[in-house]
């Protein structure tokens, strides 16, 4: 599975219980309440398989899954968008987060993303709250995700401020 489809296939699993919550009248500040690892790993136990084992994707205490799957997470699954020093370059964070990282593994670098939790916090989830579950455009490579993503209202916001 490519990361796009995996992306898609998530945001359509949240789109369906986002679905039903809005159906039962949750407003969206109780829908992303909902998606908290702790009551996700109760309600929604085949939703992520780290809910099995009881593993965070990050440890953090407040952990938030609406936003799993990082919109500010760029990754082309057909080309680098860049060749540098014999290094194929495949993702990257869209904000340019300060913790951020990289990894190398075949001569493929991609963006280790482990140290953020921007996209784990219940702030970031409301400003991306519609956005995030709207329909995915087929991708046209690196350049019109990129501008999907900087469209994003808090991810313009954060990358111009470079706060975190």
């Amino acid at each position: 599975m490519t990361y796009s489809s995996w992306l898609d296939d998530n945001r359509k699993k949240v789109a369906a219980i986002r679905g039903r919550l809005d159906k039962l009248g949750y407003t969206p500040e109780a829908v992303v309440a909902y998606f908290d690892y702790d009551n996700m790993r109760v309600q929604e136990p085949t939703h992520c398989p780290l809910y099995e084992s009881g593993t965070k994707c990050h440890d953090i205490s407040e952990l938030n899954c609406y936003l799993c799957g990082c919109p500010f997470f760029l990754f082309n699954d057909t080309a680098p968008y860049k060749v540098e020093n014999g290094l194929e370059y495949y993702s990257k964070c869209a904000v340019d987060s300060r913790k951020a990282g990289e990894f190398i593994h075949d001569n493929k670098v991609h963006c280790n993303c482990a140290g953020c939790v921007v996209p784990h916090s219940k702030s970031v989830a409301l400003a991306n709250y519609d956005a995030f579950t709207s329909p995915i455009p087929e991708p046209d490579g690196y350049i019109s995700i990129l501008e999907r993503v900087r469209s994003f209202q808090l991810g313009d916001v954060l990358g111009r401020l470079k706060i975190f």
